[in-house]
């Protein structure tokens, strides 16, 4: 089984137009889904045929439509109820891009990350990944006791996050760390991306994965370096392409019990990965993958 946790999960809103002009009115009918990066995850990984399992804080009204969003869904629902209300995300997408108003989410108090903990250590997953922000005023150390109680849960551990936590997920011994290239650099001080994820090695992680956008992904160990072009150029949402990343890795190390042992398997689980965030791009929503173009992918 894959555990997913989203500290910050996020009830998404998305709006598409043909010309975003600042200043101007769009009659838009709106698509409403559960969000939140480890909500996605979930949803990808799920449609792949795995079984999933989903946690995370939910709060008030957004909160309890995700739950209802998410039933129609192959998920397994784990949330812990909070006293926090859950944020809302508005996406517009417009000429291939996405423009993205993030509400930060509210505070939540140390007894829920306490609680969260324990669900990773006794949940017994093949596979947990932690993905996406955590709250304001989320303490230091938060991160790495969430890490650390998945790995003595036996759990194999997945972090797809930025900025120090970054660092605190590297230092907690995560099996993957998923930055793209802006994160991995902010986070590291490195200019260049293998030096950054050099320096994620040397604090502890076992693998870095770092998307870079046109260019495609490079992953790192401490013994091996793989680059792998993207899949193909494809027009539509890109938001959620990372998350599709994220969950074929996640399925992949499921399937094999730990992480790739040879350049030649590293570079499959590359192109598995690709093929499905190109296919994410051309699906209207994030948490959504266009089968029939990941099939035809996956053949070339």
């Amino acid at each position: 089984m894959i555990l997913t946790l989203t500290a910050n999960p996020a009830l998404d809103v998305t709006y598409r137009v043909e010309h975003l002009q600042v200043g101007s009115s769009y009659r838009v009918a709106p698509t409403v889904a559960a969000g939140g990066k480890g909500i996605n995850v979930a949803r990808v990984a799920a449609r792949l045929g795995h079984r999933v399992a989903t946690t995370g804080p939910l709060g008030g009204a957004n909160g309890n439509r995700i739950r209802r969003l998410l039933q129609d869904d192959a998920v397994e629902q784990r949330f812990v109820p909070s006293a926090a209300p859950t944020r809302q995300t508005v996406n517009i997408t417009s000429d291939g891009d996405a423009t993205i108003f993030n509400e930060a989410g509210a505070d939540q108090p140390d007894s829920l990350w306490q609680t969260l903990a324990c669900q990773l250590r006794d949940e017994g997953a093949q596979v947990v990944t932690i993905c996406g922000s955590f709250p304001p005023h989320t303490p230091a150390g938060v991160l790495r006791m969430l890490v650390e109680a998945a790995k003595e849960g036996g759990s194999l551990v997945v972090v797809d996050t930025s900025g120090p936590l970054l660092l605190e997920a590297a230092n907690a011994g995560a099996d993957l760390l998923k930055p793209n290239e802006a994160e991995l650099a902010a986070a590291t001080g490195a200019g260049e991306v293998a030096a950054g994820a050099a320096r994620l090695l040397q604090l502890g992680a076992q693998m870095v994965v770092c998307s870079l956008g046109a260019k495609g992904v490079a992953a790192f160990t401490a013994h091996m370096q793989v680059s792998q072009p993207p899949a193909t150029r494809v027009h539509g949402n890109p938001t959620g392409a990372g998350d599709s990343l994220v969950a074929s890795l996640a399925s992949q190390m499921e399937e094999a019990g730990q992480l790739p042992q040879s350049k030649d398997e590293l570079s499959c689980w590359l192109r598995k990965a690709s093929a499905l965030a190109a296919a994410t791009v051309a699906a209207p929503t994030a948490g959504a993958f266009d089968p029939a173009l990941y099939q035809k992918l996956l053949e070339e």
